[in-house]
């Protein structure tokens, strides 16, 4: 859940939706339960991946977890060098 928290467009998201939260004026149950919804929420995302990741890793060869893990790092890599090239451009 901590991720989620720090992850830039996700905050943006959440203060979208928190703006739409329509709350009585002294009364924390509007936004309370948004934040217990998006938290479970997170934490229900982040427990599905960690699931799959782990059933479908005990069956992958490890030469193929070593090859998609080149092709992970090379896309990260790449991505970086994309946000580098475009903020310099712009």
């Amino acid at each position: 859940m901590l991720l989620t928290a720090v992850n830039p467009l996700t905050l943006v998201y959440f203060f979208a939706l928190a703006g739409t939260v329509s709350a009585v004026p002294g009364d924390w149950t509007g936004p309370g339960v948004f934040v217990v919804a998006a938290g479970l929420a997170s934490l229900l995302w982040q427990t599905g991946l960690a699931t799959v990741g782990a059933a479908l890793g005990a069956t992958v060869p490890v030469r193929v977890a070593d090859l998609l893990g080149v092709v992970a790092s090379l896309i990260v890599v790449a991505l970086g060098a994309t946000v580098v090239v475009v903020t310099a451009v712009t």
